[in-house]
């Protein structure tokens, strides 16, 4: 397994052609590892924003796509893509962030729910799922009784695990660091639909437009409603929307 590495909108959209034609149409087992999700190098602008890398890669054919969200989870995802013989994606965040994940865990089945609620339920991966528990969290505090899901696993997704997550949420809330445009939440849409599952559905996550700021990575966050303090708001006030008109969105 060869593994090749560079700053993710380098190595998964100027590459893209090369990936698609070298790597994907002889489902080689190469590991393309990206460094700085999202917004993580939020000083160098518009060029270095990793905000629609999973869409470009969940177009290749045979590509695995893995998002860890601590070191844990991150060193993981290096042997899960090792032993996957297929072509992978790993998404790398930059930084240290909290550590959600005990050194005896497994990321085998690419959803764990960090938090579990049968009411309402996060559905998060890679930065944002720490974000998330901090959320879930607060909005325990405020009396509401809120799960959080990491999805490790982006493609393939654990269509058993994700069902289990839905099925017992009254609405699902999928916060990326990533447009809302071919994301988790566009996979985590398309499964609701395909299945013909009953929930209400909502995606957090970057706007579809180019975001030309520069600067601090949680002043763009909080500018564009990741902050932990706005992603509380939207959450809260859908639940009391929800409440308040008997369930429909």
């Amino acid at each position: 397994n060869v593994f090749i590495y560079s700053i993710i909108p380098f190595i998964t959209q100027r590459a893209l052609e090369h990936i698609k034609v070298n790597i994907c149409s002889m489902n080689l087992p190469v590991t393309i590892v990206g460094c700085g999700a999202g917004l993580s190098f939020g000083f160098d602008g518009p060029t270095h924003h990793g905000n629609q890398d999973i869409a470009a890669m969940k177009s290749m054919p045979d590509m695995k796509i893995l998002s860890p969200s601590d070191a844990v989870s991150s060193m993981l995802s290096a042997n899960e893509a090792y032993k996957s013989n297929t072509p992978a994606y790993v998404r790398l965040d930059k930084g240290r962030f909290d550590q959600i994940y005990g050194e005896k865990d497994s990321i085998s089945t690419g959803v764990k729910n960090i938090i579990i609620s049968n009411e309402y339920n996060i559905i998060s991966t890679g930065f944002m799922s720490s974000r998330s528990v901090k959320v879930a969290k607060m909005l325990s505090d405020a009396g509401y009784n809120v799960g959080v899901a990491d999805v490790t696993t982006i493609k393939p997704l654990n269509k058993e695990a994700l069902c289990d997550v839905i099925t017992r949420s009254k609405a699902v809330f999928v916060v990326e660091e990533h447009s809302v445009v071919g994301g988790l939440a566009s996979s985590v849409s398309d499964f609701i639909t395909d299945n013909n599952l009953s929930v209400s559905f909502h995606r957090i996550g970057l706007p579809d437009k180019q975001i030309f700021e520069y600067g601090d990575r949680e002043w763009i966050l909080d500018l564009y409603n990741l902050s932990e303090e706005k992603i509380y708001n939207t959450i809260r006030n859908s639940i009391t929307r929800e409440n308040k008109i008997g369930g429909v969105f």
